[in-house]
């Protein structure tokens, strides 16, 4: 009896599907050059922290739940979900992200539920400069004491 309510319970837990929660981060580095403003075109919500980096990085970290590493490797890579885009407009940088509407996942068992988290590192020589934009902090302008240079070396 015990023995057949063990196989009748191992056959239950076998067809309840799993509910787990897949997890990637993703790392993106960009060059900017001497690009001297960014612009942000990026889907969703993001935060932007500066860095002492000389290239922009974006982290992504994607969540899926209900949903097997296949279909998340398949979104990634296939599909390009998470993938950000680059145009360069003479000194203007923008990063744009490649899928602005992400439908919703959907597999045989129902919809999969979806988190991205998305911080953006910048060069700290970057200052905002309006919604989404950032633009390079000009360097300061060194004063050249001519005059003083020329009385100090005549040996007088």
């Amino acid at each position: 009896m015990t023995k057949t309510i063990l196989i009748f319970f191992a056959a239950l837990l076998g067809s309840l599907p799993l509910h787990a929660q897949l997890q990637k981060v993703l790392h993106r580095p960009f060059e900017v050059d001497s690009a001297q403003v960014i612009v942000l075109d990026l889907y969703g919500d993001y935060l932007v922290e500066p860095w002492a980096g000389d290239n922009i990085l974006i982290e992504m970290t994607v969540k899926l739940y209900q949903a097997s590493d296949g279909l998340l490797k398949h979104f990634i890579e296939k599909e390009k979900r998470y993938e950000i885009d680059t145009l360069r407009e003479g000194e203007v940088f923008k990063l744009i992200s490649k899928d602005k509407k992400r439908t919703p996942i959907k597999t045989p068992h129902g919809e999969c539920f979806e988190t991205v988290e998305m911080r953006v590192f910048l060069p700290d020589r970057f200052d905002p400069d309006g919604e989404k934009r950032w633009k390079r902090r000009t360097a300061p302008v060194e004063v050249e004491k001519s005059g003083q240079k020329a009385e100090n070396g005549s040996g007088n």
